[in-house]
């Protein structure tokens, strides 16, 4: 049976059952007033099979014998003297966080089935970008101290929103009622500025920032930056990193290029490219040899519903200094997909790079050649094949 009632809902005494109300099919919750004999004599009168309770609260389970349905003996338990209350085991779910119908983004990589597994618990995820900024309406869920390695301090707290966007695809609060999801809300946030407040950043500053990633213990990072430019200095950082148990996850670029950016271009990075709503690769993003995958980065040149709003991704972020949530494009906007789908898979147990490269990448659909390689289905199958 389906969720439908939120967190919120109170079971009532006169709650009328009909099919609209969703119960554990079978079972009945009782309190009886009196002592044990009273609730014995009630189990037994009504041929009930008691199957757990909390006692504190006087409170017994039982399941409804085969023939008759929760509603009858709902009804006739009401009416016994002896029983101050009976109700169905009513079904609840999560506060909908409100905004969460137009991230298309998540469904499309089927992250509510992939959630039922796991949300990413005890993964550390390293944001390399313009930081991170703390204390929105919605919020990261478990944001960690981080470092500023653009300024060489102590506070990697963004000016730009770019890092707080992809921080929140990540690891949003999900559940809470408020704006919208993330991926991997289990998950947690290392914050490292590696680029000042108008995204820009230095080679020096990137792989300083990632090799202290992996120093900390993250076990993934997201890298939405890119240089047409290789440096062997950040290809070695990126090694080191992945030696050291990181998955290395980064951007294709958005230039439009046949040709994978770097640092996504190296052999121990993860590449990612962006797909639109109807999954066709979006315009803008890079792709050729060096592509891993490719997953939702959106195309604000679209409306595929009609629903008035451009088929970006929604996040909460910064924009002019004033918190907002914000439709944006980009393979910055994919990649972190891929980075929370890694920290999922690695919460199953998976500790080898490689090998959660090879779940990832197991993902890919066949009817794309390598030049698109599209995981439709990604979070949702990798974790099925864990299973």
């Amino acid at each position: 049976m389906l969720l439908f009632l939120f967190a919120c809902t109170t079971p009532s005494s006169d709650l009328t059952l009909d099919d609209t109300v969703p119960y554990v099919d079978g079972e009945v919750l009782v309190q009886v007033d009196g002592d044990f004999v009273d609730a014995d004599a009630v189990q037994h009168e009504n041929d009930l099979e008691e199957e757990d309770g909390i006692d504190a609260i006087n409170v017994r389970r039982f399941r409804v014998p085969e023939g008759r349905t929760v509603r009858s003996v709902v009804e006739k338990l009401s009416g016994d003297h002896r029983v101050a209350f009976a109700e169905p085991n009513l079904l609840v779910r999560r506060l909908a966080d409100p905004y969460r119908g137009y991230q298309w983004n998540l469904d499309q990589i089927n992250v509510p089935e992939a959630q039922t597994y796991g949300t990413g618990s005890g993964i550390v995820v390293a944001v390399l970008d313009t930081g991170v900024k703390k204390n929105g309406p919605d919020g990261i869920s478990h944001l960690l101290s981080g470092y500023d390695f653009y300024n060489g301090d102590s506070d990697p707290t963004d000016g730009d929103g770019h890092g707080t966007f992809v921080a929140g695809t990540i690891n949003q609060k999900t559940g809470n009622g408020v704006g919208v999801e993330g991926i991997a809300p289990g998950a947690s946030i290392l914050p490292v500025k590696v680029m000042s407040d108008e995204g820009y950043g230095d080679i020096n500053a990137i792989a300083n920032g990632l090799v202290w990633a992996a120093d900390q213990g993250a076990k993934v990072a997201n890298l939405s930056l890119g240089s047409a430019y290789p440096s062997s200095t950040l290809e070695n950082a990126c090694l080191y990193a992945h030696d050291k148990g990181m998955v290395v996850v980064a951007a294709s670029g958005n230039e439009y290029a046949s040709k994978v950016s770097y640092p996504a271009a190296y052999e121990s990075v993860i590449a990612v490219g962006a797909v639109g709503r109807g999954g066709s690769r979006s315009p803008y993003s890079n792709t050729g040899t060096g592509l891993d995958l490719v997953a939702p980065g959106g195309d604000m040149s679209a409306d595929v519903d009609g629903d008035g709003y451009a088929d970006g991704i929604l996040q909460e972020t910064i924009e002019s200094g004033s918190w907002t949530y914000t439709f944006w494009e980009g393979t910055s906007m994919a990649s972190p997909h891929v980075a929370a789908a890694a920290a999922l898979v690695m919460a199953q147990g998976v500790s080898d790079p490689d090998e959660v490269y090879d779940i990832l990448t197991g993902t890919r659909s066949e009817e794309h050649t390598s030049e698109l390689q599209s995981p439709c289905n990604l979070v949702c199958r990798l974790l099925l094949e864990k299973k």
